[in-house]
């Protein structure tokens, strides 16, 4: 008769955990464009998509 063994713990902790510092918030910004209507998100103050803004 063999004894099973104990499985090893090596306290790894979970990754979804909150983290001990807080993070920053995003400085990203949901925006409509103005041309399309095309929701995109941007760290610029700008009302035009990358696609609208190539035509101009």
């Amino acid at each position: 008769m063999s004894k099973k063994k104990k499985p090893i713990s090596i306290n790894i902790r979970c990754q979804c955990e909150d983290s001990a510092v807080k993070r920053p918030e995003s400085l990203l910004v949901t925006v409509y464009c103005k041309g399309c209507g095309k929701v995109f998100r941007t760290n610029t103050k700008k009302d035009l998509c990358f696609d609208w803004e190539r035509k101009r």
